[in-house]
């Protein structure tokens, strides 16, 4: 019971005692908890072991990417799959359900509202490989569905491709970036390990965004623009097929307060 498992589609399964069956989908970067009376036949469907899904919403939510076509994702559920009622005897999940792993503090910004800027001027001490193995069994031990890959910017750690391989399989990974460092190399890696993206932006107006978000270096693109620079990630990963979504952080420049959208 709770064991993390990875189906023959890639989605990743766990049944929580307390919660029930948890699914977590690399295709869309989402999670949904399940109908516990589904688990079998859902199982079977994510292995491939069958062609119906045990309902449409399933169908709809978990099976673009692999079973139809990622632009007729759809999902008609509010809360959880399949039914917005469902209910269990906890919402407490008898283990974490997601993991964030800062895994390196450097990053090549200065977001004027870093709420990590101790971090990023050396207060993180970077772990060295032998380190890296013992924080990925101690974040797998809490049989995590996701991890989040996080920092900093984790495209700039030397461990990147080491944590990769290790969670590779056990369960679904996440990477959070502003797109700075994106290469051809990452786009190679990401598809290999089934990785996530999720890149970050203050404002969809150049201007702002840039303000808010200014460069310290000039690397990966040789762009000084934050935002040429997200956009050409998440273009890099769209024509790549690489599940992709945009953390909107939406910016007044006269106004200090920022609202947290995600947008798949």
């Amino acid at each position: 019971m709770g064991s993390v498992i990875s189906t023959k589609s890639e989605v990743i399964f766990r049944e929580d005692e307390r919660l029930g069956p948890i699914v977590y989908s690399p295709y869309t970067g989402l999670i949904f908890a399940c109908q516990h009376s589904d688990k079998n036949m859902l199982l079977q469907w994510l292995n491939r072991k069958c062609t119906e899904a045990p309902a449409v919403a399933y169908l709809r939510a978990l099976g673009p990417g692999w079973a139809i076509d990622i632009s007729k994702a759809d999902f008609p559920a509010k809360h959880l799959l399949p039914f917005p009622s469902a209910q269990w005897p906890s919402f407490s999940p008898s283990y974490p359900i997601v993991i964030n792993w800062l895994l390196t503090g450097m990053c090549n910004l200065k977001c004027r509202y870093c709420y990590a800027d101790d971090v990023m001027k050396g207060g993180y001490r970077e772990p060295d490989e032998n380190q890296i193995h013992d924080i990925a069994n101690a974040v797998l031990s809490y049989r995590p569905i996701a991890v989040v890959l996080t920092g900093g910017d984790p495209l700039l750690s030397s461990h990147l491709v080491s944590v990769l391989r290790a969670l590779h399989k056990r369960t679904g990974i996440i990477v959070d970036t502003n797109g700075m460092n994106f290469s051809p190399v990452h786009v190679k890696l990401f598809k290999k390990y089934n990785v996530f993206v999720r890149i970050s932006f203050d404002s969809e107006i150049p201007k702002i965004n840039d303000s808010l978000r200014p460069c310290l270096t000039n690397r990966a693109r040789d762009n000084k623009s934050s935002t040429k620079a997200a956009v050409a990630a998440l273009c890099d990963c769209i024509g790549a097929g690489i599940g992709v979504s945009v953390r909107l952080w939406l910016a007044n420049e006269t106004v200090a307060t920022l609202k947290y959208l995600e947008i798949s």
